[in-house]
């Protein structure tokens, strides 16, 4: 399990989910993850992507929606 033992806040899970469903840029998911509007918001949520518990979140679920995905394409 690694890192995740380490609780994501809902700003953090709001953040990638956004970014990994919808591809939008960091800025525009900081924004819909509830982080300050503009810069400091953007910067705030690259701070957190750099976390190794957020990097690892952002990694399964990136791959559950690889795998999701896939499943569309083949059918």
């Amino acid at each position: 399990m690694g890192e995740l033992s380490r609780k994501l806040t809902a700003k953090q899970t709001a953040l990638v989910d956004t970014l990994v469903s919808t591809g939008c840029t960091i800025k525009e998911a900081a924004g819909e993850a509830g982080y300050a509007e503009g810069e400091s918001g953007r910067v705030s949520a690259c701070k957190a992507l750099k976390l190794p518990h957020v990097q690892e979140y952002m990694m399964r679920a990136v791959t559950e929606q690889i795998g999701r995905n896939a499943t569309l394409a083949a059918a």
